[in-house]
């Protein structure tokens, strides 16, 4: 944890990069920095956005496999051999909902990508943080076999 000087407020190190060969850190934080550079440059911004979304527009593949390391054709295959639904609670991705998609489910730590899965099995996964232990406990718990019923 680093204090911004702009700010004040205590941040992560990821906040403050470095801006030397030596790698001595800035003395503000990304926020403060990025506050700092829109009120510079007011109209550069929206024309560096605008100018980014017409690239990965025209590059289909950028976002997936900057992610994921995966491209559509793959995530494709994958959604096939699933037949379309999630992993998890095989149902297939709600055309009504605002993701459309079945979301890319990968290891954080290896970077390997496991299955597609529907919003709301990601959000369960990512909120037992990955654990076998704790998707075990969750069972238990449901089966009332870790608590009495009372």
């Amino acid at each position: 944890m680093a204090l911004c000087r702009k700010c004040g407020k205590r941040r992560e190190g990821k906040s403050f990069t470095t801006n030397t060969p030596g790698g001595t850190p800035r003395r503000t934080c990304l926020m403060c920095r990025n506050k700092r550079r829109r009120t510079l440059y007011p109209g550069r911004y929206g024309k560096i956005r605008a100018s980014h979304k017409k690239w990965v527009d025209g590059h289909p593949d950028y976002d997936i496999k900057k992610r994921y390391g995966i491209t559509w054709g793959e995530y494709d295959k994958l959604f096939r051999k699933q037949r379309g639904r999630c992993a998890i609670c095989r149902k297939p991705p709600n055309p009504n909902s605002r993701r459309k998609r079945l979301s890319v489910d990968h290891c954080h730590a290896t970077k390997k990508v496991r299955g597609l899965l529907c919003s709301l099995c990601n959000c369960m996964v990512g909120r037992l943080k990955e654990d076998p232990k704790k998707f075990d406990r969750a069972i238990r718990y449901l089966e009332g076999r870790l608590y009495a019923i009372v």
